[in-house]
């Protein structure tokens, strides 16, 4: 599992205890019993992005969900001529991705941290 933890980095215990809290607060997995949320939180990692990293591209084809903890991101698209046309900016909080099973769809857009 690669993850890389802003300030609980050196302290494990610490940045388990935020997943876990950061997902179970979430409207997608806050009915989750306390096993599920257990399989969920081994299923995801938690990662710091520095600005101007793109997150998910449309040629992907991967199915990804992300939720944000802080921060934004900005979903675009390109023109024709190669210029982003902005469709969307995600707020902290919110979550985001390309999951066929939620309905969740990034529509061909990128997703970059802003």
């Amino acid at each position: 599992m690669k993850a890389l933890l802003s300030r609980a980095r050196g302290r494990p215990e610490l940045a388990a205890a935020e997943k876990r809290a950061l997902l179970a607060a979430n409207e997608l997995f806050r009915d989750l019993g306390d096993d599920t949320l257990a399989e969920v939180d081994a299923m995801t990692n938690l990662t710091t992005c520095p600005a101007g990293r793109v997150l998910y591209e449309p040629q992907g084809g991967d199915e990804v969900l992300f939720l944000l903890k802080k921060g934004h991101v900005q979903l675009y698209r390109l023109n024709t001529e190669g210029k982003k046309l902005t469709v969307g900016d995600v707020k902290p909080g919110s979550f985001f991705g390309e999951i066929s099973v939620l309905g969740q769809g990034m529509s061909g857009s990128f997703a970059e941290a802003t």
